[in-house]
């Protein structure tokens, strides 16, 4: 059984594939962490320019469609093929929601808008591939109030929730939406996974 945890960042989606990953015994596909656009050279999300985020996403895409791969027929994606791909997207367009004039580079509302559309048609894509991809894809909703010091603001955090419910609701793909505790969570995907014919 494929299963992809979808969510945005701070909905509780590692906690939850680690969760699942314990009561099934699957393992989750490894991907690095979401920093670091040059190797050797840490750099926190946070601080990573729109171009160093790209960067990040094509590396953290390539790892997790090679960890899947390698993994086979039974695993658990935290975040899936969609995860950095909103982030970008979001990303851009909070870029180009910035007042112009602040200091920042003449050409970045121009690379923002190539980005953007650039993660648009691979959000696209890979949603049209969630069904082929994974057995069961899980939502994970923002239920929680970020902690204090996240990397990220509410409202970015609100767009990142909206954009992947738009996508999914587009993919045709097996869907399961896991509320409340960890083990609400849980036990709303194992009992999916459970009914399911030849899983």
């Amino acid at each position: 059984m494929r299963i992809a945890v979808v969510g945005a960042y701070g909905a509780g989606k590692t906690t939850l594939s680690r969760a699942l990953s314990r009561i099934t015994g699957w393992p989750v596909v490894p991907v690095g962490p979401m920093a670091d656009p040059v190797r050797g050279r840490p750099l926190p999300l946070e601080r990573c320019s729109l171009a160093q985020t790209f960067q990040l996403t094509l590396r953290r895409h390539e790892e997790r469609v090679r960890g899947q791969a390698v993994l086979g027929a039974a695993f658990i994606s935290d975040g899936s093929v969609l995860h950095e791909w909103v982030y970008l997207l979001t990303l851009a367009r909070w870029t180009l929601r910035r007042p112009t004039g602040d200091g920042r580079h003449p050409d970045e509302r121009r690379q923002a808008a190539a980005v953007g559309r650039l993660a648009a048609c691979a959000l696209a894509e890979m949603g049209q591939q969630m069904g082929h991809r994974y057995d069961l894809v899980v939502r994970v909703p923002v239920e929680h109030t970020l902690p204090s010091g996240a990397p990220i603001t509410v409202e970015f955090q609100r767009q990142l929730d909206s954009i992947t419910a738009a996508v999914l609701a587009r993919t045709g793909a097996r869907l399961v939406r896991a509320e409340g505790t960890t083990t609400a969570r849980a036990r709303a995907v194992v009992s999916s996974v459970v009914v399911t014919p030849g899983g």
